[in-house]
């Protein structure tokens, strides 16, 4: 069986989830809670994302997606494609012992995995904010299995909603064992509604 596929993405009111210059907005929250997400598991981003990030990410397999055939760099791996990224990051998984991969952004790696998720890591940013990059795929069709509210405080710019949603034509997001591993990472005080 394969690894489960995951976004982990988080979007403004307006479906914002990039402008120019990075992320349009200060969650230090968010941030740690993404790291407690991705640790240890392989990711996939393309190449803007790696390069807004600036280099690669600890404790985790790096899949970058790029047409252009002369982009390496140090610490990532190469996909050309999305079938090369799933296959790279599949066995990534397996090698350490993990039942997950995680797609990380942009917008563009995000519609071309679109159909191939299992599980989305959604962090609704309470606010308009303006931006060039936009991801507005409609989740309302999916299952909240947990949510976690998250106030305003000194080190975030915005409130925010975590939410793990199920995809309900994914088998392996039922799957109890990956979903007790996902849960197991949400932070503490998630609402389950399973």
């Amino acid at each position: 069986m394969r690894p489960i596929r995951s976004f982990v993405v988080a979007r403004s009111e307006n479906c914002v989830i990039g402008c120019k210059t990075g992320v349009p907005w200060k969650l230090s929250s968010d941030l740690k809670i993404f790291r407690r997400l991705t640790i240890d598991h392989p990711i996939i981003m393309g190449r803007k994302t790696f390069e807004s990030i600036g280099h690669p990410l600890d404790r985790r397999d790096n899949i970058v997606v790029s047409r252009d055939p002369m982009f390496n760099t140090a610490g990532i791996t190469v996909a050309h494609d999305r079938v090369s990224a799933l296959r790279l990051g599949d066995a990534a998984a397996r090698r350490r012992g993990k039942n997950e991969v995680m797609i990380i952004g942009g917008a563009e790696i995000y519609r071309l995995f679109e159909d191939a998720v299992d599980i989305v890591y959604l962090t609704e940013v309470r606010a308009h904010v303006e931006g060039n990059a936009r991801f507005d795929k409609d989740f309302s069709g999916w299952t909240v299995h947990a949510r976690h509210e998250v106030p305003r405080s000194a080190s975030d710019e915005y409130p925010f909603t975590l939410r793990l949603l199920l995809n309900p034509e994914s088998s392996l997001a039922r799957d109890s064992t990956g979903l007790s591993k996902a849960q197991e990472r949400m932070p503490a005080g998630a609402l389950e509604f399973a």
